[in-house]
């Protein structure tokens, strides 16, 4: 499914430039992957846009960071994640199409998308109402659908790793790179790792995660898309659940709205264990029923219109 400008409307995606010159801009990866400008930074890589000379291809490289190179336990795991990962076929993932190590600088190759993230886009449009949320949700839970079917869980599902295209495909981007970091050396068995705001329990409890905690997290991330905020907050990771935010009243406005909210209450029992009676299937399901709520309750708004229009140009005539 594809966002239509009428939902999201235009926006560019921004990077700042580096005050310091990156050392990788110009270098080809393997004999084969140019580096050109960097799109998104975070502490484990840099993101480039990039050229496989050999098939002429603009593509995507994420690069991690070099104090991962001689992690021996790290770069296994790192390739085994990425040759899962290549295996996965869904519209709603960006694809990966290869990996590679230049001694340095473990890195991936991946789809190209022009645009930019799910949270550029909250930040400048705001909360969404019930059918743009509809809309995001439908093509996230294709691709979650077939990454868990075929064993893999993203464990860090959030507004940075789903990208919106130009033309508006929605990505989930990063699947298995939080399992290789979990498996590296270098780091501590104390850090839990994903986003504090959207792990579900046993995450932030015992550090398990399997496919529902993934649809845990799209909760979160269906809340933030209709309020502009996470439903739980924290300093810390075991704290986020003791301040929960109140299921807003307007859900039920509308019946798409009213299903999301359905969809999210089932999802965000926080006990442990209590949380998982909806799969993957199960949340698709509702979700195109918010989005069939959606186009009805669009098709009365305009024949509401219509017929105000025409009373109007009734009325005029009369006149």
């Amino acid at each position: 499914m594809l966002l239509t400008q009428e939902i999201l409307g235009p926006y560019d995606c921004q990077v700042q430039p580096s005050r310091q010159p990156d050392p990788l801009i110009g270098v080809v990866l393997d004999g084969r992957y140019q580096v050109d400008a960097p799109i998104a930074s975070g502490g484990m890589s840099t993101v480039y846009r990039g050229l496989d000379t050999r098939l002429d291809r603009p593509v995507a490289l994420k690069v991690m960071d070099s104090r991962y190179s001689g992690d021996q336990q790290f770069l296994t795991r790192f390739q085994r994640e990425a040759r899962a990962a290549a295996g996965l076929k869904s519209p709603g993932l960006v694809a990966v199409y290869d990996q590679g190590f230049d001694g340095r600088h473990p890195f991936l190759v991946m789809e190209l998308v022009e645009g930019g993230t799910l949270r550029e886009l909250l930040r400048e449009r705001g909360p969404m109402p019930p059918h743009a949320v509809a809309a995001v949700l439908a093509p996230m839970l294709d691709g979650l659908a077939v990454a868990h079917h075929a064993g893999l869980v993203h464990r860090d599902i959030k507004p940075e790793n789903v990208l919106i295209s130009d033309t508006g495909e929605v990505k989930i981007t990063d699947f298995g790179l939080v399992r290789a970091v979990a498996e590296a050396k270098i780091t501590s068995t104390s850090v839990i790792l994903g986003t504090a705001a959207y792990l579900s329990p046993e995450q932030v409890s015992t550090g398990d995660a399997d496919p529902r905690s993934d649809v845990y997290s799209v909760g979160i991330l269906a809340y933030e898309l209709l309020t502009g905020a996470t439903p739980f907050t924290g300093q810390l990771p075991n704290q986020v659940w003791l301040y929960r935010r109140p299921i807003l009243d307007y859900w039920a406005e509308s019946e798409e709205g009213e299903t999301l909210g359905q969809i999210i209450t089932h999802v965000l029992v926080h006990e442990i264990g209590h949380h998982f009676g909806l799969s993957d299937d199960d949340i698709k399901r509702m979700v195109k029923e918010a989005e069939e709520h959606a186009g009805e309750d669009k098709s009365k708004r305009e024949l509401a219109e219509a017929k105000n229009q025409g009373e109007a140009l009734v009325h005029a005539t009369e006149k």
